[in-house]
């Protein structure tokens, strides 16, 4: 163990992967002319109890692809603004940090395969232009305060695999039909809502849902449909129109 911020290098260390664990503190960044970070591929510091603010520096690092900032107390109350000019950038972790306001489009902008927003207090509705990051992989937008209807452009996401939208309690209106393009779906949470009306026919037709689709709904659904639904607990008396 040592302190890499009390440290006085000589030569400089090239790294691709910092990771901090049980790090107490600010986020200092005046190490990165020692330490090569400039050619920093993953930088993962969540859940270390760091406070300050994102430092500005992390414009320069552009190789970056991996940026895990989950857990922490920094003051940002919207999504720091230096993240979006981050070209490199693929997986972004911003959950859990208290995030509020409105989720705005310039998101779309990175080229992400993976973005966890979940457990913060964003409101507003989810930005339809999220509808263009056809890359994505997982998309994490769960517990928080997001309200209106589902985009039909979360249909255009042909990569994805994951989708979390449960325990948004103003999110409203019936499921897209689009969400049926979503051929590589293999997880989809939506309890704890207030959508309603019928799920559509063409989710029974993705075959890698298998039986992790999470529901609280009112309305009908075809059988084979309701063959691979997990249902939450406040659905326990709900009655199929067909015996399964």
């Amino acid at each position: 163990y040592f302190n890499l911020f009390e440290q006085h290098f000589i030569c400089s260390v090239l790294l691709v992967h910092l990771k901090l664990t049980w790090y107490i503190g600010q986020l200092y960044f005046c190490i990165i002319p020692n330490l090569g970070l400039l050619k920093q591929e993953r930088l993962i510091v969540s859940f270390n109890n760091l406070t300050g603010r994102v430092p500005g520096r992390f414009l320069n690092l552009e190789a970056l692809n991996v940026l895990m900032l989950d857990g922490n107390n920094f003051d940002h109350l919207t999504i720091p603004s230096v993240i979006y000019d981050m070209p490199s950038l693929k997986v972004l972790g911003l959950s859990f940090l208290n995030l509020r306001g409105e989720i705005g489009a310039d998101i779309s902008n990175l080229d992400l395969t993976d973005l966890f927003l979940n457990n913060n207090m964003f409101e507003g509705e989810i930005p339809a232009a999220i509808g263009t990051m056809t890359n994505l992989v997982r998309l994490h937008m769960d517990d928080n305060s997001l309200e209106g209807t589902i985009p039909t452009e979360l249909g255009d996401l042909v990569n994805l695999k994951e989708l979390k939208l449960h325990d948004n309690l103003d999110i409203t209106g019936p499921l897209p039909t689009e969400l049926g393009r979503l051929t590589s779906l293999e997880s989809l949470t939506l309890k704890n809502n207030r959508i309603d009306g019928q799920l559509p026919t063409e989710l029974g037709e993705l075959a890698n849902l298998g039986e992790s689709l999470t529901y609280y709904f009112c309305g009908f659904a075809s059988k084979n449909i309701f063959a691979r639904i997990e249902f939450a607990e406040s659905m326990s008396n709900f009655e199929p129109p067909f015996n399964i």
